[in-house]
């Protein structure tokens, strides 16, 4: 018998695309590994009644990623099956202005930084000529690294965040920056190991205590 109000996940693509999903099932391959969780969710939903939701672009990205992966068909339907697709209530959502003062102040934070990083390189590119390739490189990697890291920077991440503010669901996640500005904003966030064994656990504590034949 379910609990009167069910536990919700919301579940965003890193979930899936994880590889440590291979050590949480003791699975050979990705595709065991997506096989085993389309199968935990599918009893988990069952048995103790969780509803799992994602947003209609982390639905097409996934389908385009794990077949583009050479997942098949199969396994990839039976994971959607119990998976809800749901956009969030933009209109209605209120967010407390100091997520966006906080978010807007780290961002000046950031792009200082990154300006430094690039004065530094252009510099570095006066004094050595041969070596303008490798520089602007580096130049890239490091401001990509110092603007995007730990930070969300695109509308699917957003949705992710605000879906789960919705519904008062827990987010699972890999991505630092939805973890952070989740737990900001009160949201129980897990990765995906943590999320399987939370299911696993769940399962098993329930089927210790149905009755025995």
């Amino acid at each position: 018998m379910h609990a009167e109000k069910s536990m919700i996940f919301v579940l965003d693509t890193s979930l899936f695309t994880d590889n440590r999903l291979r050590d949480s099932f003791l699975a050979l391959t990705t595709e065991e590994a997506l096989d085993k969780l389309a199968k935990l969710l599918e009893q988990a939903r069952i048995l103790i009644g969780p509803v799992f939701y994602t947003t209609p672009t982390v639905q097409t990205e996934l389908r385009r990623i794990l077949l583009s992966s050479g997942i098949p068909v199969d396994i990839v339907s039976r994971l959607e099956a119990w998976i809800i697709p749901k956009s969030p209530d933009k209109f209605s959502l209120n967010i407390p202005s100091i997520v966006m003062w906080e978010y807007i102040m780290e961002m000046r934070r950031r792009y200082v930084k990154a300006l430094k990083i690039s004065e530094e390189y252009v510099k570095k590119s006066c004094s050595d000529k041969r070596e303008i390739g490798k520089l602007i490189h580096e130049l890239r990697e490091k401001f990509r690294e110092t603007i995007r890291k730990g930070i969300i920077d695109s509308p699917e991440d957003f949705d992710v965040l605000l879906l789960a503010f919705e519904l008062k669901g827990v987010i699972v996640s890999n991505d630092e920056g939805i973890k952070k500005l989740g737990r900001t904003l009160g949201i129980i966030t897990l990765d995906s190991q943590s999320f399987v064994e939370t299911l696993k656990r769940l399962v098993e504590a329930f089927q210790r205590y149905l009755p025995k034949e």
